[in-house]
């Protein structure tokens, strides 16, 4: 087509093209009547089929309208163009958002409700999509969901269908297997919300090749591969969605489009649920929780009291409370004896009750203790000889260190849902006879 920026169709002026596709392109457009910008979808009027289908969206948009359908503001005609205004959504489509990586699963959660409730409705007034990818996904603000581009869409109860006989139509990533022998139902819409749910999860579709017909034949004859082997943390709830809504046979999928959202948010919510439960297991665990509080050193005795005060809201076992009265009463008496020890005319000996300790003064040269233990029972009392230059000291004990008990250490955008792919034709072998696949990326 031919480039447009500027020129005026009806009270709308032509600004810049955002997308273009095989039958339509996509322009951001200023209406000169309210100043605003609008996307405006234009075909040329001398390609009597590319019309066709257009006015055949308009009609299908026309009944459909729903907060999470994108809708049509005015259908009309200018010497060689046939255009539609649409409201104008500048964050994109979720083909934008994927090129990020995948989503997490309460991101997931949100847009595909919001996808699954606007194809249910579609579903429910008789409309089949037909071309459901991210491409057709707009994103407003990035959270508001509108489903686009009806241009392939079919009635359930039209016996006409635009499609011309012996041809697939549609985007061969997300086509399912029947309708090499079967018209589009409701079945093949759930199959590509599958393959979308795929692609929103793990950042990638299940099959590839180089060639339409080859990635068809995959749909055919392969089984997709686990989307938990491309995104370890899916959780296999979640995961026995997606390949359940890509089942070969159309009978063994979801029974409705509704069906599968419900099935896929009460999988999110049950992942919720057991992750909340691990992290509740892991903070209430009594053994780990004591263990890393409380430690011995090296000295045997000495009792980490820092560990010890970052515990005061937390109720101790009388185990470790005897524990730290017992270590109270061998600290205090042999610090008041060295004290008297160093204040006196060091005739005295001071008795120690315990093991071997270091004392350090932050003021004096260090004096250091040396007992001779003598063991009488479960307690061990001695004599020790007070050396250094020190004549008068209250000598502090040196504490360990602060420890915490651990060691530290693709398809074509359409921009606004309107893109429609170049047309590709190839053979499909697996049934017998000829399939030509219309591209639509």
């Amino acid at each position: 087509m031919l480039e447009l920026e500027g020129t005026q169709l009806g009270h709308y002026q032509l600004q810049q093209r955002l997308a273009r596709g095989g039958m339509s392109e996509v322009y951001l457009a200023l209406d000169t009547h309210t100043r605003s910008a609008v996307a405006l979808k234009i075909v040329n009027k001398l390609q009597e089929d590319h019309t066709q289908r257009f006015q055949h969206e308009v009609q299908v948009l026309a009944q459909l309208v729903h907060r999470h359908i994108l809708q049509v503001f005015e259908y009309g005609e200018d010497e060689t163009w046939c255009y539609v205004a649409m409201p104008y959504v500048k964050e994109g489509t979720l083909r934008n958002r994927l090129y990020d990586g995948p989503l997490s699963l309460a991101e997931a959660d949100v847009l595909f409700t919001q996808i699954a409730a606007a194809l249910q409705w579609a579903h429910e007034h008789g409309i089949i999509h037909r071309d459901i990818k991210p491409s057709n996904v707009l994103l407003h603000e990035g959270t508001h969901v509108y489903l686009a581009d009806f241009g392939l869409a079919k009635s359930l109860t039209d016996e006409h269908d635009m499609t011309q006989t012996g041809c697939l139509i549609g985007t061969p990533e997300y086509m399912a297997p029947e309708l090499s022998e079967e018209p589009a139902s409701c079945a093949s819409d759930i199959y590509a919300l599958g393959v979308l749910l795929y692609q929103m999860l793990t950042g990638q579709v299940p099959f590839h090749g180089e060639t339409p017909l080859a990635i068809y034949w995959k749909h055919l004859r392969e089984i997709p591969q686990p989307p938990s082997q491309l995104n370890p943390a899916l959780p296999a709830s979640v995961e026995n969605v997606i390949l359940r809504a890509l089942e070969k046979d159309p009978q063994q999928r979801f029974t409705s489009v509704r069906a599968m959202a419900e099935a896929f948010s009460a999988a999110v919510a049950e992942a919720d649920a057991a992750q909340a439960q691990i992290a509740q297991l892991h903070l209430t665990a009594p053994s780990i929780r004591y263990y890393s509080a409380i430690h011995t050193t090296s000295s045997f005795g000495q009792l980490n009291l820092a560990k010890l005060h970052s515990l005061h809201s937390r109720k101790l076992r009388p185990t470790y409370l005897a524990f730290a009265a017992l270590l109270f009463l061998f600290i205090v008496p042999l610090t008041l004896g060295v004290t008297f020890s160093l204040r006196g005319l060091h005739s005295a000996t001071p008795a120690a009750l315990g093991a071997s300790v270091q004392f350090v003064s932050r003021h004096t040269p260090p004096v250091t203790v040396t007992p001779t233990v003598t063991n009488t029972g479960n307690h061990t009392t001695g004599t020790s000889t007070n050396t250094g230059k020190a004549t008068s000291a209250v000598v502090p004990v040196k504490l360990p260190a602060h420890n915490n008990g651990g060691s530290h250490n693709h398809d074509g955008d359409s921009g606004h849902g309107s893109g429609d792919g170049g047309h590709k034709h190839g053979h499909s072998g697996g049934h017998g006879h000829s399939k030509h696949i219309r591209s639509r990326k």
